[in-house]
């Protein structure tokens, strides 16, 4: 999939950490709609970490924790998209989750069909706990080739640490925790026929900013 332009959207993390849910997810699509930012050009709705249960199930799924997401995840993603939204998801590179959750290492094709099933847009993927003899750019390359075989345009958002450089050629938009020159960090709402978006900040490690860019 490829894009033009840098995907806006909203991240449940910065505000609301582990504290997510199915209520939770509709109104923010709610709001999105209602205050304008999807006519704007925020169109992603994006659920981060914490939304699984801390095993995989029997059949090596992925599981939504039933008591955060009772209808399940495609229930979640059908309200998102009857909003003119598209809907995001989390998942990481290395074996678990930053908070501790099953990560896709060795997952990556299951997971992969899974969001596809589940009818996601958007999968932004993290680099916590990923083995020390583990080969990055061949990881991120898995899941990119994993994503394009479930045969549904889903936008590939990966988050870099600086340590490792695993998205040159597999990815369509990076986050990295120093900011691209000549771009500038804003949460000011840009006009839908503007050539140049505005850039949204989001959390990072390090004391300096971090931006999402497209590649």
């Amino acid at each position: 999939m490829i894009v033009k332009t840098p995907p806006l959207g909203w991240n449940s993390w910065n505000t609301f950490a582990s504290n997510i849910n199915e209520a939770l997810i509709r109104e923010m699509a709610d709001f999105m709609v209602n205050e304008g930012y999807r006519d704007a050009g925020y169109e992603y709705l994006v659920i981060d970490d914490c939304w699984s249960l801390k095993q995989r199930g029997a059949d090596g799924r992925l599981v939504p924790d039933p008591e955060k997401f009772p209808h399940g995840m495609k229930a979640v993603a059908d309200y998102v998209h009857s909003k003119g939204l598209k809907f995001g998801m989390y998942s990481c590179a290395g074996v678990r989750t930053c908070a501790g959750y099953p990560g896709s290492y060795d997952h990556e094709f299951v997971d992969a069909q899974t969001f596809a099933d589940w009818g996601v847009d958007f999968l932004k993927y993290d680099y916590c706990n990923f083995p020390s003899s583990g080969n990055c750019k061949a990881r991120y390359l898995t899941m990119s080739m994993a994503l394009k075989a479930t045969g549904r345009e889903i936008l590939f958002s990966a988050c870099n640490w600086a340590s490792r450089s695993p998205a040159s050629g597999c990815v369509r938009s990076v986050r990295t925790c120093t900011a691209p020159p000549a771009i500038s960090s804003t949460t000011s709402a840009p006009s839908p026929t503007s050539p140049s978006p505005s850039w949204t900040s989001c959390a990072c490690p390090a004391p300096t900013a971090s931006t999402t860019w497209t590649c």
